[in-house]
Protein backbone atom coordinates (compact mmCIF):
# COMPACT_ATOMS: atom_id res chain seq x y z
CA UNK A 1 0.00 0.00 0.00
CA UNK A 2 3.22 2.27 0.06
CA UNK A 3 3.56 2.87 -3.91
CA UNK A 4 -0.82 4.17 -3.29
CA UNK A 5 0.50 6.59 -0.82
CA UNK A 6 3.06 7.88 -2.86
CA UNK A 7 1.10 8.46 -6.03
CA UNK A 8 -1.29 10.54 -3.98
CA UNK A 9 -4.07 8.47 -3.97
CA UNK A 10 -5.84 9.32 -0.68
CA UNK A 11 -9.22 8.07 0.36
CA UNK A 12 -10.82 11.30 2.06
CA UNK A 13 -11.93 10.17 5.72
CA UNK A 14 -15.35 11.98 5.77
CA UNK A 15 -18.03 10.10 4.48
CA UNK A 16 -18.77 7.62 7.36
CA UNK A 17 -17.29 6.71 10.99
CA UNK A 18 -18.67 3.16 10.77
CA UNK A 19 -17.83 0.12 8.51
CA UNK A 20 -21.07 -1.84 9.90
CA UNK A 21 -23.45 -0.01 7.70
CA UNK A 22 -23.80 -0.16 3.71
CA UNK A 23 -22.92 2.22 1.15
CA UNK A 24 -24.90 4.67 -0.02
CA UNK A 25 -27.26 3.42 -3.18
CA UNK A 26 -30.05 5.91 -3.48
CA UNK A 27 -30.63 7.57 -7.08
CA UNK A 28 -32.41 11.04 -7.53
CA UNK A 29 -35.89 10.21 -8.27
CA UNK A 30 -36.20 11.72 -11.68
CA UNK A 31 -33.37 8.99 -13.09
CA UNK A 32 -33.89 5.68 -14.08
CA UNK A 33 -31.44 3.23 -13.24
CA UNK A 34 -30.63 2.19 -16.58
CA UNK A 35 -30.04 5.73 -17.27
CA UNK A 36 -27.91 5.88 -14.10
CA UNK A 37 -25.47 2.91 -15.27
CA UNK A 38 -25.13 4.82 -18.40
CA UNK A 39 -23.66 7.52 -16.68
CA UNK A 40 -21.41 5.51 -14.33
CA UNK A 41 -20.54 3.28 -17.66
CA UNK A 42 -19.75 6.25 -19.91
CA UNK A 43 -17.03 7.87 -17.05
CA UNK A 44 -15.59 4.16 -16.61
CA UNK A 45 -14.95 4.36 -20.54
CA UNK A 46 -12.81 7.02 -20.38
CA UNK A 47 -10.88 4.79 -17.65
CA UNK A 48 -7.94 2.94 -20.24
CA UNK A 49 -7.20 0.15 -17.13
CA UNK A 50 -9.17 -2.79 -18.62
CA UNK A 51 -12.30 -3.55 -20.25
CA UNK A 52 -16.00 -2.53 -18.19
CA UNK A 53 -16.57 -5.96 -17.25
CA UNK A 54 -13.29 -6.53 -15.73
CA UNK A 55 -14.02 -3.08 -14.04
CA UNK A 56 -17.32 -4.25 -12.96
CA UNK A 57 -15.83 -7.19 -11.37
CA UNK A 58 -13.43 -5.74 -9.57
CA UNK A 59 -16.43 -3.45 -7.67
CA UNK A 60 -18.08 -7.34 -7.02
CA UNK A 61 -14.68 -8.60 -5.99
CA UNK A 62 -13.84 -5.73 -3.33
CA UNK A 63 -17.92 -5.98 -2.54
CA UNK A 64 -17.23 -9.44 -1.78
CA UNK A 65 -14.07 -9.21 0.28
CA UNK A 66 -15.36 -6.36 2.42
CA UNK A 67 -18.38 -8.93 3.17
CA UNK A 68 -15.57 -12.10 3.76
CA UNK A 69 -13.72 -9.61 5.43
CA UNK A 70 -16.22 -8.54 8.17
CA UNK A 71 -17.64 -11.70 8.72
CA UNK A 72 -14.45 -13.60 9.57
CA UNK A 73 -13.01 -13.19 12.94
CA UNK A 74 -9.21 -13.88 11.36
CA UNK A 75 -7.03 -11.57 9.16
CA UNK A 76 -7.80 -12.81 6.44
CA UNK A 77 -4.77 -12.81 2.93
CA UNK A 78 -5.22 -8.71 1.35
CA UNK A 79 -6.64 -7.62 -1.88
CA UNK A 80 -3.84 -5.28 -1.96
CA UNK A 81 -3.39 -5.56 -5.90
CA UNK A 82 -7.17 -5.27 -6.10
CA UNK A 83 -7.09 -2.07 -4.23
CA UNK A 84 -4.21 -0.81 -6.32
CA UNK A 85 -6.52 -1.38 -9.41
CA UNK A 86 -9.55 0.51 -8.17
CA UNK A 87 -7.84 3.21 -6.85
CA UNK A 88 -5.95 4.03 -10.08
CA UNK A 89 -9.80 3.77 -11.57
CA UNK A 90 -11.16 6.50 -9.13
CA UNK A 91 -8.52 8.91 -9.32
CA UNK A 92 -9.11 8.78 -13.36
CA UNK A 93 -12.31 9.59 -12.98
CA UNK A 94 -12.18 12.07 -10.53
CA UNK A 95 -9.85 13.09 -13.27
CA UNK A 96 -12.40 13.28 -15.94
CA UNK A 97 -15.27 14.71 -13.15
CA UNK A 98 -13.03 17.84 -12.88
CA UNK A 99 -12.47 18.32 -17.00
CA UNK A 100 -16.49 18.29 -17.27
CA UNK A 101 -17.27 20.47 -14.56
CA UNK A 102 -14.92 22.94 -15.92
CA UNK A 103 -16.12 22.61 -19.50
CA UNK A 104 -19.69 22.14 -18.77
CA UNK A 105 -22.45 25.04 -19.51
CA UNK A 106 -25.28 25.98 -16.86
CA UNK A 107 -28.04 25.55 -19.27
CA UNK A 108 -27.42 21.42 -19.22
CA UNK A 109 -28.20 18.89 -17.03
CA UNK A 110 -24.02 17.92 -16.71
CA UNK A 111 -24.20 18.87 -13.05
CA UNK A 112 -26.82 16.32 -12.23
CA UNK A 113 -24.97 13.76 -14.64
CA UNK A 114 -22.01 14.24 -12.83
CA UNK A 115 -23.68 14.67 -8.84
CA UNK A 116 -24.46 10.72 -9.76
CA UNK A 117 -21.21 9.54 -10.95
CA UNK A 118 -19.41 11.24 -8.06
CA UNK A 119 -22.09 9.38 -6.00
CA UNK A 120 -20.66 6.47 -7.50
CA UNK A 121 -17.53 6.91 -6.43
CA UNK A 122 -18.38 7.93 -3.19
CA UNK A 123 -19.90 4.66 -2.42
CA UNK A 124 -16.62 2.62 -3.91
CA UNK A 125 -14.64 4.69 -2.06
CA UNK A 126 -16.57 3.92 1.12
CA UNK A 127 -16.30 0.27 0.78
CA UNK A 128 -12.13 0.26 0.82
CA UNK A 129 -12.48 2.74 3.62
CA UNK A 130 -14.40 0.04 5.34
CA UNK A 131 -12.48 -2.74 3.95
CA UNK A 132 -9.45 -1.04 5.40
CA UNK A 133 -11.34 -0.37 8.66
CA UNK A 134 -12.33 -3.88 9.74
CA UNK A 135 -8.72 -5.07 8.94
CA UNK A 136 -7.01 -2.59 11.01
CA UNK A 137 -9.62 -3.18 14.11
CA UNK A 138 -8.68 -7.01 13.61
CA UNK A 139 -4.70 -5.56 13.91
CA UNK A 140 -5.64 -3.77 16.88
CA UNK A 141 -8.05 -6.24 18.77
CA UNK A 142 -5.43 -9.47 18.93
CA UNK A 143 -1.81 -7.15 18.22
CA UNK A 144 0.04 -9.60 20.57
CA UNK A 145 -1.23 -12.51 18.48
CA UNK A 146 -0.39 -11.28 15.18
CA UNK A 147 2.85 -9.93 16.50
CA UNK A 148 4.28 -13.25 17.21
CA UNK A 149 2.25 -15.32 14.40
CA UNK A 150 4.89 -15.04 11.22
CA UNK A 151 2.23 -17.27 9.19
CA UNK A 152 -0.92 -14.84 9.91
CA UNK A 153 1.80 -11.53 9.45
CA UNK A 154 2.00 -13.00 5.46
CA UNK A 155 -2.26 -12.25 5.24
CA UNK A 156 -1.07 -8.45 5.94
CA UNK A 157 0.06 -5.81 3.43
CA UNK A 158 3.89 -4.61 3.70
CA UNK A 159 1.59 -1.21 5.19
CA UNK A 160 -0.27 -3.65 7.63
CA UNK A 161 2.82 -5.19 8.99
CA UNK A 162 4.36 -1.86 9.47
CA UNK A 163 1.26 -0.49 11.51
CA UNK A 164 1.85 -3.74 13.55
CA UNK A 165 5.33 -2.98 14.81
CA UNK A 166 5.23 0.65 15.17
CA UNK A 167 1.87 0.13 16.78
CA UNK A 168 3.14 -2.55 18.87
CA UNK A 169 6.11 -0.73 20.14
CA UNK A 170 4.34 2.69 21.15
CA UNK A 171 2.31 0.55 23.17
CA UNK A 172 4.92 -1.60 24.85
CA UNK A 173 6.38 1.93 25.58
CA UNK A 174 3.72 3.70 27.23
CA UNK A 175 2.74 0.51 29.24
CA UNK A 176 6.32 0.49 30.42
CA UNK A 177 6.57 3.87 31.33
CA UNK A 178 2.98 4.01 32.73
CA UNK A 179 2.89 0.77 35.15
CA UNK A 180 5.16 -2.20 33.95
CA UNK A 181 8.19 -1.07 35.19
CA UNK A 182 7.12 -1.18 38.71
CA UNK A 183 6.66 -4.62 38.31
CA UNK A 184 8.66 -8.05 39.13
CA UNK A 185 10.34 -9.22 36.26
CA UNK A 186 8.17 -12.01 35.77
CA UNK A 187 5.41 -10.37 35.48
CA UNK A 188 7.01 -7.67 32.82
CA UNK A 189 6.05 -9.96 29.55
CA UNK A 190 2.68 -8.98 27.44
CA UNK A 191 2.77 -12.33 25.79
CA UNK A 192 3.04 -14.24 28.69
CA UNK A 193 0.86 -17.52 28.63
CA UNK A 194 2.16 -19.77 31.56
CA UNK A 195 -0.69 -19.05 33.73
CA UNK A 196 -4.34 -20.08 33.51
CA UNK A 197 -5.06 -17.07 31.65
CA UNK A 198 -3.10 -16.03 28.90
CA UNK A 199 -2.45 -12.55 27.92
CA UNK A 200 -2.40 -12.86 24.24
CA UNK A 201 -5.86 -12.36 22.87
CA UNK A 202 -6.52 -14.80 19.91
CA UNK A 203 -8.83 -14.39 17.42
CA UNK A 204 -12.27 -16.33 18.53
CA UNK A 205 -12.09 -19.18 16.25
CA UNK A 206 -15.40 -20.30 17.55
CA UNK A 207 -17.37 -17.26 16.75
CA UNK A 208 -20.57 -18.34 15.04
CA UNK A 209 -20.99 -16.98 11.44
CA UNK A 210 -23.38 -17.09 8.69
CA UNK A 211 -22.59 -18.98 4.87
CA UNK A 212 -24.58 -19.87 1.74
CA UNK A 213 -23.24 -22.85 -0.11
CA UNK A 214 -22.78 -22.68 -3.07
CA UNK A 215 -21.57 -26.03 -4.54
CA UNK A 216 -23.53 -28.56 -4.04
CA UNK A 217 -21.00 -31.07 -2.72
CA UNK A 218 -23.62 -33.25 -0.54
CA UNK A 219 -21.07 -33.22 2.09
CA UNK A 220 -21.63 -33.71 5.73
CA UNK A 221 -20.52 -31.54 8.51
CA UNK A 222 -20.63 -33.66 11.87
CA UNK A 223 -21.40 -31.49 14.99
CA UNK A 224 -21.44 -33.42 18.01
CA UNK A 225 -24.17 -35.87 17.67
CA UNK A 226 -25.62 -33.58 14.79
CA UNK A 227 -24.97 -33.15 11.47
CA UNK A 228 -25.13 -30.50 8.66
CA UNK A 229 -25.75 -31.34 5.07
CA UNK A 230 -24.22 -28.94 2.63
CA UNK A 231 -26.73 -28.34 -0.36
CA UNK A 232 -26.51 -25.25 -2.63
CA UNK A 233 -29.05 -22.47 -1.13
CA UNK A 234 -28.76 -23.49 2.16
CA UNK A 235 -28.07 -20.76 4.83
CA UNK A 236 -26.05 -22.23 7.17
CA UNK A 237 -25.29 -20.51 10.89
CA UNK A 238 -21.92 -22.37 11.88
CA UNK A 239 -18.72 -22.07 13.89
CA UNK A 240 -16.31 -20.73 12.06
CA UNK A 241 -13.68 -23.15 13.06
CA UNK A 242 -15.79 -25.62 11.02
CA UNK A 243 -16.54 -24.37 8.06
CA UNK A 244 -13.53 -22.10 7.58
CA UNK A 245 -12.07 -25.22 5.17
CA UNK A 246 -15.20 -25.05 2.88
CA UNK A 247 -15.00 -21.16 2.58
CA UNK A 248 -11.73 -21.75 1.76
CA UNK A 249 -11.79 -24.69 -0.99
CA UNK A 250 -14.95 -22.03 -2.56
CA UNK A 251 -17.77 -24.09 -1.32
CA UNK A 252 -19.38 -21.57 1.14
CA UNK A 253 -18.83 -17.90 0.90
CA UNK A 254 -19.95 -15.44 3.88
CA UNK A 255 -22.86 -13.85 3.97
Amino acid sequence: MEDLEQDGLDIPSGLDSSFHGGPPTDPPNNFEDDDIDDLINNVRQHDPMGTLEEKEADIRGLTKAWVTERMSPTLLPTKETLLFRILRRVQMQIEVIEEKSIDMSPDTDVKLELLIVETELERIKYLIRSYLRVRLLKIDNAMEYYQSSPLDRMNMSQTERMYLTRHYALLKNLYAHQFMNTFPESLKQMNDSSGSVSMVQEPNMDHPVFVRVVKDTGRKIIIGNDSVKLRKGSIVVIKYSIILKYVESGDVEFI
